[in-house]
């Protein structure tokens, strides 16, 4: 005689039941997210010591890039001030004259031409710009001193920088800026000031791109993961958190959470967005400012 087929959750084996295998079912279910949750947990904590080690790198391409200005606008001021004034004459200096003496300096001294300054200005005594090296101007005739306020205090320094926002007082916060300054000289006298720096925008583009060719040159010696991290990278002050063009919004308000500027430098973590698992660190930057960080962020899967 022919035995019937098991239905469909029946026992295939005498002696258990069916509450056993749902229990198991569900057990192995448990146990195969566990896992996943456990990969996702440890994927985050390498990246995130991952993370703190291109931080650190970071700070020392800040270092260089702000080292580039201070060895390069002094330079750049003794060529203005040779070209833009003439002993004895205290007239204004012509616009189209700073923005061409200006745009020669940034090609002629090699650490200006090395520098990642996106804005170079020339200002009066009272701080009022003149003329930008840049097409369309939004510095001639502001009052840069109301914009970074230490560098008035500053005026007497051979360099100083400060941290400032273009951002209308009131407004969205769009970005925020740091620039450096130094005095030019002429006869023996200060006649104007040379301002350069960047956006915290554009220069966390910039680190972006430093931290993923630094990367490509690890990876050639197996010192970096094969395959190569979602990376973004981002400059924080006590206003906000400022990434590139390329982070999501979503990722930079995770950050912003994060109060990275009250954090000591070389913490990390992980976070998860949007289902994705990312190891993030901070480093203080102090050459941008006192209460300045560059913040890491970073998924290996």
């Amino acid at each position: 005689m022919k035995r019937p087929s098991p239905g469909l959750g029946a026992p295939r084996f005498p002696g258990l039941s069916p509450r056993f295998f749902g229990v198991t079912r569900a057990l192995a279910v448990t146990v195969a997210v566990g896992a996943v949750l456990s990969g996702c947990t440890a994927d985050g904590k390498s990246a995130a010591a991952r993370a703190k080690f291109q931080a650190e790198e970071l700070v020392h391409v800040i270092d260089t890039d702000v080292d580039g200005l201070r060895r390069g606008l002094p330079l750049g001021a003794a060529d203005l001030g040779n070209a833009l004034y003439v002993t004895g004459k205290t007239e204004p200096v012509e616009a189209a004259d700073v923005r061409k003496g200006l745009r020669r300096i940034r090609v002629v001294i090699p650490a200006l031409r090395e520098s990642q300054s996106n804005f170079m200005t020339l200002a009066t005594l009272d701080g009022v710009g003149i003329r930008s090296d840049l097409e369309e101007d939004r510095m001639a005739g502001r009052k840069l001193f109301d914009i970074f306020k230490n560098l008035e205090g500053t005026k007497a320094e051979a360099f100083s920088a400060a941290v400032g926002t273009f951002d209308t007082p009131g407004g969205p916060m769009v970005d925020d800026d740091f620039a450096a300054m130094v005095p030019v000289v002429h006869g023996g006298e200060v006649r104007s000031f040379l301002i350069a720096g960047w956006s915290f925008r554009s220069f966390a583009r910039h680190l972006q791109n430093e931290a993923e060719r630094l990367m490509t040159e690890k990876r050639k010696d197996h010192r970096e993961t094969d395959k190569a991290p979602v990376l973004y990278v981002a400059i924080a002050d006590d206003r906000g958190t400022f990434g590139g063009p390329t982070t999501p919004k979503v990722n930079l308000a995770a950050l912003q959470a994060l109060a990275p500027t009250t954090l000591p430098s070389g913490s990390s973590g992980t976070l998860e967005i949007e289902g994705r698992s990312f190891g993030w660190s901070v480093a203080k930057a102090p050459a941008l400012g006192e209460r300045v960080a560059v913040v890491v962020l970073r998924s290996d899967l």
